[in-house]
């Protein structure tokens, strides 16, 4: 076997990562990361580098289209981040009901505006990662 061939195979192995694993699925279909970024409409490759090396972690629309196109489960591309704010409408609203909040009392709470809780827990949006980190830790999420 060559050496080539050896580091093909040891590249194919599925990693821990979503980088590993989306690199895994690239190479399997034997897809270039510019041919992967302009087939789920993306302009340039190196937002598939980026997540392949673990340098940003993707967006959710983003995850969703890597899944779709590998015929994985929509989720698959997620971290916990994606993950647990997928339902967070669900999450916010059990919250406030639990501990028998308002949007405005919930919000105070964890100096956050209402506009933005507002936003969650409709569904329209989703908060930024440090926003997620804090309710996180006060197990809200």
């Amino acid at each position: 076997m060559s050496t080539l061939t050896t580091y093909k195979i040891n590249i194919l192995e599925l990693g821990d990562t979503i980088g590993e694993k989306l690199k895994y699925y690239r190479l399997k279909n034997n897809l270039t990361q510019d041919k992967l970024a302009e087939i789920i409409g993306y302009y340039a490759g190196s937002c598939i580098k980026d997540v392949e090396l673990n340098r940003k972690l993707p967006r959710r629309n983003f995850s969703k289209k890597l899944a779709s196109y590998f015929n994985l489960n929509t989720k698959y591309f997620f971290d916990n981040y994606l993950e647990d704010t997928d339902n967070i409408k669900d999450l916010l609203k059990n919250y406030r009901k639990k501990y028998n909040l308002s949007i405005k009392q919930a919000s105070n709470k964890f100096s956050i505006s209402q506009t933005a809780w507002t936003n969650w827990e409709s569904g329209g949006k989703y908060p930024i990662r440090d926003t997620y980190e804090l309710l996180k830790k006060h197990k809200v999420l």
